[in-house]
């Protein structure tokens, strides 16, 4: 079949620099002066990521990600006389780009009909960022550290250029693919200043920063290795200690706040009189002692900058960065402004919400930034620490995505990219944990896969022609074929390979994953009969019906199902007596019990676990995390229609985090990721549970009753927005699907 993504125009023309073969932590600049200021028309596209700027000013950062072999051939339109295309190649495997070759690709068009390629920009070598530095985090590239002799501003503008001309060379296109995605929201965000500010000086005493993101470099991943940093600002930052007076300090510092956790360029305005040092510490979370833990996520969160000469200077980070709270340290003589400009989906603006609970509308407002963070170009776990694209994250996002902009472009482009999808060193049929990326020493999560056929499924509810359907079936059935060769004698799932995830709970403990592992063969079941219906397959269903039977047979106590079951010293299969929470809401969640066996178990989820659980209740069986056991949890209250617990659930498990960072999280406590895409999947239940309306199962409910809470919420769909009122607890539709 064609397919429908692929670009008609792939006679781009593209080049790479001859000195950027082989390199890693490489950037590059392609300008094109023209005549005079005018309207154009550029076509671009690069590896691994580019920024676009025009007479100094940023117009975009892509390219959207695609599979390997695959770039998105991105159209803007601009006005100007100055083009810079700054290129940058991580050249190391990791969690948010493919590692393929360099080039850079474009096609530019003027109003008065000139016409360009990438062969008529000068290339130049980036030569003020420091190459030979630690990786900002195991998934992600490098930490930004510069050594500045002048502003690049007036290289962005056309004058001297500090960097030397390269030569380049024509280098093979990739396949180019069209991008069906808006624009990102590119807008400026001021920040407030707080009452924390005195001197810094270095405690030497104080620990350096040596986890796995520089130890493992050279066995795990790839990077500098730490006897070839060319620039120790991150171990200078790992010991600076915080005074309240900058007397006898190299340094001083000041906190600033942007009012809730925002993803995006920081941007620094530096007067520095004689030169000297500027840092930018930051995190979505203030400490104790009123300054940021940048290595808090298992990241570098260090923006540096060397000035060699005295003046005034602009900056901007190359990539984005999250951050709620920044600490800028600098030498006594500066001075230093920051901003950030986001980098959001821009299609949620239709969605809004208003509501008389102020923790409620704040958990919406966290809700719908989480998503618009996590949701540029592909569905993102975080924004921060990994950028990557996850399965079964995206099963969720993909719901919050239809709810804040009525649409699943987003999702559409995810699950193209992973009909294409391949990874290094994994088992025939395997597909990567998270895509577009490179996996490292062929890690990869088994179930995870399993939920990627359960989202097609769910777009295939909501997008039955789609060509995706089709594009993935090879994928689907390459899944379920992986999987047989760990069926027992029984068809279950036994000792499953590499990864094996649950949740972020003691249910992902060794003892709970040993030899069947029950929620791995719920979500095994429930894969075959999503892959059945999608595709019509009744060997498949038939199966899953099979399965299922002895899973409740041998699984399930009579109360509760067991974590896992192993073999005795006879070899027989038996229960480990080993229970979590989670375990219960897999088989609820993915419906696989009837009659009594599910009443019951509901009842006792609902009524004697979760917020509502004793200390001294059944101790035995393990506590769940957010996710997944929160979340199915609350998906099972939305199945019984129990709107009112439901409230209570959000605003138990989500208002302090809304009231902290804006965003909400990835676990209970902010242990990591305070900006999490899947947590954007609030918004779902808390618009179910005033309103009675469901995203997933679109139904009017107008003259109903709502749970006491006053509310207005606007939910775009293809068809319009859906507008509808609750006031003195009655639920009212202004217009309706």
């Amino acid at each position: 079949m064609k397919d429908k993504f692929i670009h008609e125009n792939q006679s781009i023309k593209c080049v790479y620099p001859v000195l950027g073969k082989g390199q890693i932590n490489f950037s590059t600049a392609f300008r094109l002066l023209l005549s005079d200021a005018k309207s154009f028309k550029i076509k671009l596209s690069a590896s691994n990521c580019f920024k676009l700027i025009v007479d100094g000013k940023m117009v975009c950062f892509g390219p959207d990600r695609k599979a390997h072999g695959f770039f998105a051939l991105k159209e803007f339109e601009c006005f100007g006389s100055t083009v810079v295309v700054e290129v940058h190649d991580l050249g190391v495997d990791n969690f948010c780009y493919v590692n393929t070759g360099g080039f850079f690709g474009c096609e530019l068009v003027t109003c008065d009909g000139e016409r360009f390629s990438a062969l008529d920009f000068e290339c130049y070598i980036i030569s003020d960022r420091v190459r030979k530095v630690p990786r900002y985090s195991y998934q992600r590239g490098f930490s930004e550290i510069y050594k500045l002799g002048c502003d690049r501003q007036e290289f962005y503008r056309g004058g001297a250029s500090p960097f030397e001309r390269a030569t380049v060379e024509e280098v093979k296109p990739p396949v180019f693919e069209y991008s069906f995605l808006s624009d990102p929201k590119i807008e400026l965000h001021t920040a407030k200043e707080l009452p924390y500010c005195g001197g810094v000086r270095r405690d030497s005493t104080l620990p350096l920063w040596r986890t796995r993101v520089i130890t493992t470099v050279g066995t795990e991943i790839q990077g500098y290795k730490e006897g070839e940093f060319e620039d120790f600002s991150i171990d200078e930052a790992s010991q600076f200690e915080y005074l309240e007076s900058d007397k006898g300090c190299e340094y001083k510092y000041r906190v600033v706040d942007f009012g809730r956790a925002i993803t995006g360029f920081l941007n620094l305005k530096v007067l520095a009189p004689t030169g000297g040092k500027v840092f930018v510490l930051y995190d979505e979370l203030l400490t104790e002692n009123k300054v940021v833990n940048f290595i808090r996520n298992d990241t570098a969160n260090v923006y540096a900058a060397t000035l060699t000469e005295g003046g005034e200077y602009k900056m901007q980070t190359f990539e984005p960065y999250t951050l709620r709270y920044g600490v800028i340290v600098c030498s006594k003589d500066m001075d230093v402004t920051l901003t950030i400009t986001d980098f959001e989906n821009p299609d949620a603006s239709a969605f809004s919400f208003e509501s008389e609970d102020k923790d409620i509308e704040y958990v919406m407002f966290s809700a719908k930034n989480s998503f618009v963070q996590n949701a540029v170009d592909v569905f993102m776990d975080c924004p921060s620490r990994e950028r990557a694209g996850w399965l079964c994250d995206a099963y969720f996002t993909a719901v919050s995505e239809r709810m804040f902009t009525g649409k699943n472009v987003v999702e559409e482009a995810f699950l193209n990219n992973y009909s294409k999808a391949w990874g290094k060193n994994l088992p025939q049929g395997m597909i990567p944990m998270s895509y577009p990326s490179e996996v490292y020493y062929g890690m990869f999560i088994p179930n995870w896969t399993l939920w990627y056929i359960l989202e097609l499924e769910k777009f295939g509810r909501f997008n039955p022609k789609s060509d995706i359907l089709q594009l993935s079936k090879d994928k689907v059935y390459g899944i379920l074929n992986y999987f047989t060769k760990f069926e027992n004698e029984l068809g279950l799932l036994e000792d499953l390979e590499n990864w094996v995830f649950v949740e972020w709970s003691g249910a992902n403990d060794p003892d709970h994953l040993r030899g069947v592992n029950v929620p791995s063969n719920i979500l095994y079941v429930k894969a075959m009969r999503c892959a059945g219906k999608l595709y019509g397959d009744d060997a498949l269903l038939n199966k899953a019906d099979a399965l299922l039977k002895i899973i409740i047979e041998m699984g399930f106590d009579g109360t509760l199902f067991v974590d896992n079951l192993v073999r005795d010293e006879k070899g027989r299969l038996v229960k480990t007596g080993l229970y979590s929470e989670v375990c219960q809401y897999y088989a609820l969640w993915m419906d696989v019990l009837i009659g009594d066996m599910k009443e019951d178990l509901q009842t006792l989820m609902i009524d004697k676990f979760g917020r509502n659980r004793d200390e001294d209740f059944m101790p035995q069986v393990v506590k769940p995390n957010m996710f997944m056991g929160v979340y199915m949890r609350i998906d099972l209250l939305v199945n019984l229609g129990k709107r009112e617990d439901i409230i209570k659930e959000c605003r138990f498990y989500f208002s302090e985090m809304a009231r902290k960072t804006g965003t909400l999280w990835e676990h209970l406590s902010p242990y990591a990721s305070c900006d999490h895409g899947f947590a954007s999947y609030a918004s779902r239940w808390i618009v179910y549970a005033l309103t009675g309306f469901d995203i997933l199962s679109p139904k009017n409910v107008d003259g109903g009753d709502g749970v006491g809470i006053d509310c207005k919420v606007t939910i775009p769909t293809a068809d319009g927005n859906i507008r509808i009122e609750v006031v003195d607890n009655k639920v009212r539709y202004l217009n309706c699907l």
